[in-house]
């Protein structure tokens, strides 16, 4: 019961931070009523449309809750009151690995709505994995990689890691509780193995292994991250 509160938490908070970021940027949030399929019925809850993710919200069970990023989506079908989603690779949701997704909206409009959102962003598909900070509306965000967590014991997660002026960020797409936030003062140190392998180690908390996909962290970017975390270790002793 305890797990199941946490991670519901983390899904209001998730969704949360990313409608504060919406409303900053100006853009279009979403939210509509939906059942999504699930094997032998369906499960009632919501469809939000947030920035670059569609997140369902589970209203009976908020520890099943999950979101896509925008580019993990490669194809949508509306029809009628039903939306079609298929993945680039398996979701995992409360009844396991999943690549079709099905969602019944309350109204032939939502489905359309929801998929013309989708489909607006086929150009933006193809986009390379790291967005430089001028294609970042302006915000603190200098860098974001596709990438994942592994673990051994809990089967990981996939989202991408945003680095930004004052920190890192890994956003977990498919596992919320598994997302973290670190401000440059909080890590103890950095370690890159080799450019698709990050390891943060906070001066609270566990280490945090981040593997990278598409574009890795070259040597100047690295640097820049380490001369981040040690200008903000001399503001934290001073």
């Amino acid at each position: 019961m305890k797990q199941a509160l946490l991670i519901s938490a983390s899904v209001v908070l998730f969704t949360v931070w990313l409608v504060g970021q919406d409303t900053r940027s100006g853009q279009e949030i979403q939210v509509r009523e939906a059942e999504f399929s699930v094997p032998f019925g369906t499960t009632e809850g919501k469809v939000a449309v947030v920035g670059e993710f569609l997140i369902f919200i589970d209203d009976r069970r908020p520890e099943a809750s999950f979101a896509i990023s925008r580019g993990e989506i490669r194809n949508v079908r509306a029809d009628n009151q039903t939306l079609a989603i298929e993945t680039q690779t398996p979701m995992r949701v409360d009844a396991g690995q999943q690549t079709q997704l099905v969602f019944r909206m309350r109204s032939d409009g939502d489905a359309e709505s929801i998929s013309q959102w989708l489909r607006s962003s086929r150009s933006e598909l193809q986009r390379p994995s790291v967005t430089s900070q001028a294609d970042s509306g302006g915000n603190d965000i200098i860098a974001t990689y596709q990438a994942k967590r592994s673990t051994r014991l809990w089967g990981g997660s996939r989202g991408r890691l945003i680095i930004s002026q004052k920190g890192l960020a890994y956003e977990a797409i498919d596992k919320i509780s598994d997302s973290r936030r670190w401000a440059f003062r909080d890590i103890k140190e950095l370690e890159l193995n080799n450019p698709y392998k990050l390891k943060i180690k906070p001066f609270n908390g566990s280490d945090y292994t981040i593997e990278l996909s598409g574009k890795g962290i070259d040597s100047d970017e690295f640097r820049q991250l380490v001369n981040g975390v040690t200008t903000a270790r001399v503001n934290r002793v001073e």
